[in-house]
């Protein structure tokens, strides 16, 4: 996974999206509410849903050897305030070749923070826009672009209301939405010259899933995955020394327990420092 330059990242996409065919009726796009109305003043979280056809795939927003990220366009009404969206930990997918993509199969949703304006009127509604490109694989790839509305009622005001036909979608996602930073407790990280070695108590496995802007792995197809608790990250120096890790790390537990996973962000020491 070397790194390359923003212009040298368009271009290749550009190539990426003209060799594929046009699929825009591929891959099924949903905007979802965890709640069925909207609270004036009020959190809620909305989800862009997709559905890929069995045996394709998309790419996660993060770091793939080959294929194109999801890119989403979110559009509130004046007024509203959307946050970042929040994405669920990917898979990871190995092709002849030594090509590492981090992808989504299935269903997936991602989650969009949404807060209401204090002076929404509850006679009111709000409709609320995203629009999705992907680009699907299979034995061929296939890049699309397609839109999704969604229009919520809003309450008089106290709880959010009742939870949404679609509520457990937000559960699902959830389960792989990291959370901010480890305990200190749960994980230890520390630098050995150009290498993070990361444990996790009580973990049977760990997997990294690197960010778009994570410092470049030296041999990410089997630094980033173990079988124990310990997990020991490689990162190739540049001009400007080495770079931070940031992604998702997924630390796996014995059969029958869910994994947790947790967002990392973890700079290099300084020059000279210790690690």
């Amino acid at each position: 996974m070397k790194k390359i330059s923003t212009a040298a990242a368009i271009a290749a996409s550009l190539v990426l999206l003209s060799g594929c065919e046009k699929g825009d009726s591929l891959v099924r796009v949903r905007l979802v509410s965890e709640h069925r109305a909207l609270v004036p003043g009020g959190r809620t979280e909305l989800g862009v849903n997709l559905r890929v056809p069995n045996g394709w795939h998309t790419y996660w927003n993060g770091r793939s050897d080959s294929g194109a990220p999801l890119r989403l366009r979110f559009e509130a009404p004046r007024g509203y305030e959307a946050g970042a969206p929040r994405w669920p930990a990917p898979k990871r997918l190995v092709s002849a070749g030594g090509i590492l993509d981090h992808v989504y199969d299935g269903e997936v949703t991602v989650i969009v923070p949404v807060v209401a304006p204090q002076d929404a009127a509850p006679s009111d509604s709000a409709t609320f826009v995203c629009v999705v490109e992907w680009v699907a694989c299979r034995d061929i790839c296939m890049a699309g672009t397609d839109s999704a509305l969604l229009t919520l009622p809003i309450a008089r005001g106290g709880p959010r209301g009742e939870p949404s036909a679609d509520a457990k979608l937000f559960e699902e996602a959830r389960r792989r939405i990291p959370a901010l930073g480890g305990d200190s407790a749960e994980l230890t990280s520390r630098w050995e010259a150009n290498s993070l070695v990361l444990e996790g108590r009580e973990s049977s496995g760990l997997v990294f899933y690197p960010a778009s802007d994570c410092g470049e792995l030296i041999d990410p197809i089997h630094d980033a995955i173990s079988d124990t608790g310990r997990l020991t990250l490689r990162i190739r120096p540049s001009e400007t020394g080495i770079g931070h890790v940031k992604g998702i790390l997924e630390m796996r537990r014995s059969r029958g327990t869910a994994s947790r996973f947790i967002e990392l962000d973890i700079e290099p020491p300084e020059a000279g420092a210790s690690g």
